[in-house]
């Protein structure tokens, strides 16, 4: 991963409240570093989801879906979990495609 993918990721991060729909652009000096929306759902879902897709070198990040909500701790709250548009193939193939050795 190129060291512009993964300070795109951190600001992307930083400004999460700012991003409302599934496609988002970060820009970083000129480069553009586009989200895809992966995942929406409880935030403890969505927090082993990031680490998950970390494991598997896909800079992962997520938001709230309501950032303006009180942060009480509460692991219900719905987060959405967004991916480079670069590595979305890869990770729908890693969690969701139908695996063959399953059976």
């Amino acid at each position: 991963m190129s060291q512009w993918s993964v300070l795109a990721a951190h600001l992307f991060e930083r400004f999460r409240p700012y991003f409302i729909s599934a496609w988002q652009a970060v820009s970083v000096c000129g480069y553009i570093a586009r989200v895809k929306l992966f995942y929406t759902g409880p935030v403890v879902n969505a927090e082993m989801l990031v680490v998950m897709l970390e494991k598997h070198d896909i800079a992962a990040t997520q938001a709230f879906v309501d950032p303006a909500a009180p942060d009480d701790g509460d692991l219900s709250r719905p987060a959405r979990v967004f991916v480079p548009e670069a590595d979305y193939d890869r990770a729908h193939q890693l969690f969701y495609a139908e695996r063959e050795d399953e059976l």
